[in-house]
């Protein structure tokens, strides 16, 4: 192998001086793959860190060899799906190999897990042909080719950035070297206050002063408290160390341990909350078990509990109080839900990162709060922990993945030129590439998206940029992006592939495939359409009639191409169906497996853009209805009333012929005029009810529609004070639609 001389030198004086200033530095090389290899080991066997981690896709090929040559005393080698199990970690080191793919995703969490004073070595080809870069791009099936801007992006936009260096290892030469500057990093010191009701043993664990204004503010806690900030500022241990506190205060308080439900989209996310609940435990010497499987800590003073987050709200009534970790993860209704539900509860979201943006909950939720007048404390954690603030790789990783992006600040008189509104597609090259205005733009498009989405995360970013079946639309008035759409092509699947496309569950076509599964319709999947993936408003300019605006025009576009239908897919709730069927979609799909992380079901909706896709979309509308009306006691035992009532409502009327007999009318009778236990002819009840939604009668108020469907439908507890006005609805349904047909039986059978 060649030299690497000055690459080495260049790593040995970015060491230093990042020691001296507690930042970072990164080292991104660039060239053939075995070379890559081959200087990345070099790199492993020289430097001699402590603890050391590389992230690769190709596990076999790297494995053996990096942990012979790495001098690395603690190493670690994990593959790229795998980077969720070293959140939380520290590491002096690390090598992210994205020779197959950019896994952005990877590329994020492994760069929040190095420590200031650390190394962070990039791994990129020239070029990407890998079989893994294509199936994470291109859906089977479709005939373009990967744009393959990323790559590009990452190389092009990092040269200039102060602390990231650009090598060709091929060449052995630097593209990119910046001039060092010597900063000595000087910690402020931790003022633990006086006056402290909490133990101060809990408070000499914290690592930061807005660490120890998060245990001032739990010694207080009486309603709502909010927990704000970027990446690797302390969040969860701050939690983990408060909770602590706080049970010991209410257990001294209660003479009982304190119990609290802890939720979050995923168990990973709070690994680092019961850590430092045990370390808080340990430092005031109490004993406590835990359980890393069940997600459950136990002690004198608290039990700490995981669940999801459908789970969590069923629990309120016995738990004392709520933790909600990661909440951009968490779906808004579920937030609404748990302040009806929770008198108590601390609300963690991460302003910027990976695993969502918090924006959402900040933009949105707080404005809820405010509306309903309730009482809650909001913190921001500012101070990063583990690495200075003056860091330069943390503000590299934000602008290459507009992790930071924010919405453009705009005024609400630009609603006044709404005749001017106008759809524009984005050329991923321009915007995407060409900084300069082309990024202001994207950055405040991007911002609109993840203001609105809390699913939003760098692999979005990779599908815009590298998909080619991806598409980006914004509505703009004046330049201003208003309204953002990521858009993704589907459809257009060969007759003869339909089998096939059953089989494999084939990725990147998620709405013919989940129709032609659940309904049989096989022509659908051979008709294209657009998927819309994102749809999100300016967050000051929500509830105008922009995003339905955008939605029309679009469709026109696409039936202008010649698509067959314009769709989406999402967690089920009233609030996001109304949008949708408000703008002419048909619900054509709704899964009978509730998410067990969200507690949702999901939903597809389409809009028909021709005859053909009319009929097809009607009959999986249909479909949807029998399936729904027949399984909402078992497989949607779950789903939310409401969101039961609007799809029965707005979906196509449908034949249905009761099988019931005179008998059956002669216990309904009985149930009508003198009463008795309606579990004696629920059955039957149960029959009338269905009929009503099935051929779409209307001469029931909402309210009594939505009682029948929770009690008799779907089988829910039935109150006492609810028994007289369900047998009055009961009693006009039975004279409004069977009375007639008995009496005309009856007849016949006396003419006979």
């Amino acid at each position: 192998m060649g030299s690497i001389d000055s690459l080495l030198d260049a790593i040995n004086l970015a060491r230093n001086i990042a020691r001296e200033s507690y930042e970072r530095r990164l080292f991104i090389l660039v060239g053939d793959l075995r070379r890559l290899g081959d200087v990345a080991l070099r790199i492993a066997e020289w430097i001699d860190e402590k603890e050391m981690v590389i992230c690769t896709s190709n596990y076999k090929r790297f494995r053996d060899l990096f942990e012979e040559k790495c001098k690395s005393k603690s190493k670690r080698v994990i593959k790229n799906w795998e980077t969720d199990r070293i959140l939380g970690q520290t590491y002096d080191v690390a090598f992210i190999d994205l020779r197959d793919w950019p896994d952005v995703i990877s590329l994020s969490r492994v760069v929040g897990t190095v420590r200031g004073g650390g190394i962070i070595i990039i791994m990129l080809p020239y070029d990407y042909e890998s079989k893994v870069y294509y199936e994470e791009i291109v859906p089977p099936y479709y005939p373009k080719p990967p744009r393959k801007l990323m790559l590009r992006r990452i190389i092009e936009r990092s040269a200039g950035y102060e602390g990231v260096y650009i090598y060709d290892v091929s060449k052995e030469e630097f593209i990119w070297k910046p001039e060092e500057k010597k900063r000595r990093y000087a910690k402020g010191a931790i003022r633990i206050p006086e006056d402290t009701r909490i133990p101060r043993e809990v408070y000499s664990l914290a690592a930061s002063q807005d660490q120890i204004e998060v245990l001032r503010n739990f010694e207080n806690w009486k309603h709502y408290m909010i927990l704000l900030a970027n990446r690797g500022r302390g969040k969860s241990a701050s939690i983990g160390l408060g909770i602590t506190g706080y049970a010991y205060l209410f257990s001294k308080k209660h003479k009982r341990a304190m119990y609290v439900c802890l939720t979050s989209r995923d168990k990973l996310n709070v690994e680092e909350v019961f850590r430092f609940a045990k370390i808080a435990h340990e430092a005031l010497k109490l004993k406590y078990s835990f359980s890393q499987r069940e997600g459950s800590f136990r002690s004198d003073i608290l039990r700490l509990e995981f669940e999801f987050p459908h789970r969590a709200i069923k629990l309120a009534s016995i738990a004392d109080a709520l933790i909600v970790d990661e909440v951009a993860a968490i779906p808004f209704p579920f937030l609404r839900r748990a302040i009806r539900a929770y008198k108590q509860i601390v609300f963690s979201g991460t302003v910027h990162g990976y695993e969502g943006t918090g924006r959402v909950f900040a933009v949105r939720f707080l404005k809820l709060l405010d509306e309903l007048d309730l009482e809650y404390k909001k913190i921001e954690l500012k101070e990063p922990i583990r690495y200075s603030e003056s860091d330069p790789v943390e503000r590299w990783l934000f602008d290459i993945l507009l992790l930071d992006a924010e919405p453009a600040p705009v005024d609400e008189k630009i609603l006044e030129k709404m005749d001017k509104a106008k759809l524009i597609e984005i050329n991923p090259n321009k915007y995407f590439l060409e900084g300069g205005k082309y990024e202001e733009f994207m950055r405040s498009l991007i911002g609109i998206l993840t203001t609105a989405h809390y699913r939003n995360n760098p692999k979005d970013l990779l599908l815009m940029c590298d998909a080619p079946h991806h598409r980006i639309f914004a509505l703009v008035i004046d330049s201003h992006p208003l309204v953002a759409l990521q858009v993704a092509e589907e459809g257009g699947i060969p007759a003869d592939k339909i089998q096939e496309m059953l089989e494999e569950a084939p990725s990147g076509h998620l709405i013919p495939d989940n129709i032609t599964r659940y309904t049989g319709l096989t022509e659908f999947p051979q008709l294209e359409g657009l998927r819309i993936v994102r749809i999100a408003t300016h967050p000051k300019l929500q509830g105008r009639g922009l995003g339905s605006l955008a939605l029309k025009l679009l469709a026109e576009k696409a039936e202008e191409e010649g698509k067959s239908w314009v769709g989406a897919s999402f967690g089920a709730n009233p609030e996001l169906l109304k949008f949708w069927i408000k703008n002419g979609f048909f619900v054509a799909n709704l899964s009978p497996v509730i998410n067990p992380k969200t507690g949702e079901f999901s939903a597809i909706v389409l809009k028909p853009l021709t005859r053909k896709a009319e009929q097809l979309i009607r009959e999986a509308n249909r479909q949807l209805k029998i399936r729904l009306l027949r399984e909402l006691r078992n497989s949607y035992w779950e789903l939310e009333t409401e969101t039961a009532h609007m799809i029965l409502k707005n979906s196509e009327p449908i034949t249905l012929i009761p099988q019931l007999n005179m008998g059956d009318a002669f216990r309904v009778g009985l149930y009508i005029n003198i009463g008795g236990k309606i579990e004696a002819c629920i059955d039957v009840i149960d029959e009338v009810v269905k009929l009503y939604f099935a051929r779409g009668y209307n001469f029931l108020d909402p309210e009594d529609e939505y009682l029948i469907i929770r009690k008799i439908c779907q089988r829910r507890l039935i109150e006492k004070e609810e028994l007289i006005r369900i047998r009055k609805i009961v009693e006009k349904l039975w004279n409004k639609i069977f009375r007639v047909r008995f009496r005309k039986k009856r007849m016949r059978k006396a003419e006979d």
